[in-house]
């Protein structure tokens, strides 16, 4: 089992889109639970407007401490555990407990230059002194402004911080997905939200490959990308 902790450096980079994306798609080739930590509970909001149709198993709870006890709990149950984690980076002590009970660290973050270079800072200070292995990703990229999402990238690379090489744009699907009590697996088949979809089981492959976990080709994962890239 794989602990996934997806955490920010600031509000608004989509987060919990995140969280919950990733939940729905690798549900769709690993038994998956997200637990929601953030005081926000925007996570769980979202779980209980989808209700019964929900892909994956939610849990929701108060205290980030408990990602200690996480493992020996539900090890038998799960193979991939997401975590929607508080609202920032802020709070020292909340990321150092995350950082040190997660096997994988997604950082999402906001393409433009002022978004990315704070955010190299706390990496540099923070997330990769902790050990844990971890991948930045680019995200609400604007789709008519594809130099930012490569200048992001160069400057990532400068510094040597790892990164998704697939990145997710701002779509108004993502927008009006909680409200309408749907994750990325479930969005309407339209141009838009089919690509939303697949962008993020680019990252969820890219996940699976770090860990050296084999998707069989016969999983609906890699069927749906397979559709989704035009493989």
């Amino acid at each position: 089992m794989r602990v996934v902790s997806v955490i920010a450096q600031k509000g608004g980079v989509g987060k919990t889109t995140t969280a919950m994306s990733l939940a729905a798609i690798c549900s769709e080739a690993s038994r998956t639970l997200l637990v929601d930590v953030d005081p926000q509970g925007s996570a769980s909001w979202w779980a209980e407007t989808v209700g019964d149709s929900l892909p994956f198993e939610f849990a929701t709870e108060d205290d980030p401490g408990v990602l200690a006890q996480l493992r020996q709990s539900v090890a038998d149950d799960f193979d991939v555990v997401i975590v929607d984690t508080p609202g920032s980076l802020e709070g020292r002590d909340v990321l150092s407990t995350v950082l040190a009970n997660s096997d994988y660290v997604v950082i999402p973050t906001e393409p433009a230059p002022l978004a990315v270079q704070p955010l190299i800072t706390t990496m540099n200070n923070i997330v990769i002194p902790s050990g844990v292995a971890y991948r930045v990703l680019l995200n609400k990229v604007d789709g008519r402004a594809p130099g930012m999402r490569d200048d992001a990238f160069s400057m990532l690379d400068a510094q040597g911080i790892q990164h998704f090489r697939a990145s997710c744009r701002e779509l108004r699907a993502h927008v009006y997905a909680p409200a309408a009590g749907q994750v990325v697996t479930q969005y309407a088949k339209d141009r838009y939200s089919i690509e939303a979809a697949s962008e993020y089981r680019a990252v969820a492959l890219e996940m699976f490959a770090d860990w050296n976990v084999t998707v069989g080709k016969h999983t609906p994962l890699s069927v749906a990308a397979g559709k989704g890239t035009g493989k």
